[in-house]
């Protein structure tokens, strides 16, 4: 949330952060509503590919 209380987007550090600690179905709020990490980042790169790659 910004100072004035207005929901933000995280930057994209951030959202990479959430979705590698958080996974897929992390839900996140942003301005436009609810919606979890998958929605919210597509085509994201996390843990699970790492193993994906063996």
């Amino acid at each position: 949330m910004g100072g004035d209380g207005e929901v933000l987007a995280p930057c994209g550090r951030c959202r990479q952060l959430l979705f590698e600690h958080g996974g897929r179905s992390l839900l996140v709020e942003t301005a436009a509503g609810i919606m979890t990490m998958d929605e919210f980042l597509p085509g994201a790169f996390g843990p699970e590919d790492l193993e994906k790659a063996k």
